[in-house]
C-alpha cells in the first residue's frame, strides 16, 4: 500500500480549483493533526490511516432539496482489529461559504464521533462513569453532548447515556474489547419523534423508547429539538 505523510510533505500545486472532497481532506487532516495523531493517506484509496490504527472514509451526500448552507457527510471510522466493518456516522455542517461548511462538518465529526474512539484506544476515559459488569471493569469515553433547537432547561451533557447505563451493564460481552454506542432523539412541534439507538451498530428498540421518553418531556418551542451522543467502552486491560 503506497502512503504518504500529509505531517511532512507538502503537495503538489494543481492548476484546477481544489474539489470540495479535497478541501474536507484537507481540513479532516488538519484538525486530527492539532490533536497530536499521525496522519497518512492510502495514495489509491484516500482512506485516512490515524496512528497506524483508524481507517476513515468518508463521502459528501448532495440531494438537491438540502438548503444551500447545509453540508452532509457519511464517514466510516474503523479499526482492523477492534471493529473491522467500521462505525458509520452521519453527519451535518452548516455555513455561508464552503469553507464554512466543511470546517463545521469536520469539527461536529471530530467532537461528535473521532474524539472519543480515537481516546478510548490510548484508555483516556472519565473514571467516574467507570462500571463492573460480569466481574469486568469498563472505561466508557462519552463525545460532547450535540444539541438541536431550544430547550427549556440547561442540559449536563450526560444524561442520555445515563438513562441507558444501568441497562448497558448487563449487555457488554466481556469477550468483545470494545463496544460503541450511538444515541440520537429528536422532537418535532407536532409531537413527532425520530431517533436512532444503536449499539454495536445494532438497533437497541429498549434503548430507543427510553430515549424517547425523555425528550417527550421537553416542549417544542420552535421547530424540533434533538440530542445526539456518542460513547466508547473499552474492556479494562487487566482482562486482556
Amino acid at each position: 500500500m503506497k502512503l504518504f505523510n500529509f505531517q511532512n510533505n507538502k503537495k503538489e500545486k494543481q492548476d484546477h480549483l481544489p474539489t470540495e472532497e479535497m478541501l474536507l481532506m484537507d481540513e479532516l487532516i488538519n484538525q486530527i493533526t492539532t490533536l497530536d495523531y499521525a496522519v497518512l493517506v492510502d495514495e489509491a484509496t484516500q482512506i485516512i490511516i490515524v496512528d497506524d490504527q483508524l481507517l476513515l472514509e468518508f463521502r459528501i451526500i448532495r440531494n438537491p432539496d438540502y438548503a444551500k448552507e447545509l453540508m452532509h457527510l457519511m464517514i466510516n471510522t474503523a479499526h482492523p482489529t477492534h471493529f473491522p466493518d467500521g462505525i458509520m456516522e452521519s453527519i451535518a455542517g452548516i455555513g455561508e461559504t464552503v469553507q464554512d461548511r466543511i470546517a463545521s462538518v469536520v469539527e461536529n465529526y471530530i467532537t461528535s464521533t473521532f474524539k472519543p474512539i480515537a481516546e478510548s484506544l490510548t484508555d483516556t476515559h472519565s473514571p467516574e462513569y467507570d462500571f463492573t459488569s460480569d466481574e469486568v471493569l469498563w472505561h466508557p469515553a462519552l463525545s460532547d453532548l450535540r444539541v438541536q433547537g431550544s430547550f427549556n432547561r440547561e442540559l449536563s451533557g450526560d444524561e442520555l447515556y445515563l438513562l441507558l447505563a444501568s441497562k448497558l451493564e448487563s449487555m457488554l460481552s466481556r469477550d468483545q474489547k470494545f463496544h460503541w454506542l450511538k444515541m440520537y432523539i429528536s422532537k418535532q412541534q407536532s409531537g413527532e419523534i425520530i431517533g436512532d439507538c444503536l449499539l454495536d451498530n445494532e438497533p437497541w428498540d429498549e434503548g430507543l423508547d427510553i430515549l424517547g421518553d425523555y425528550i417527550n418531556t421537553f416542549p417544542v418551542e420552535s421547530t424540533f429539538i434533538g440530542i445526539k451522543q456518542f460513547v466508547v467502552f473499552r474492556r479494562c486491560d487487566k482482562y486482556d
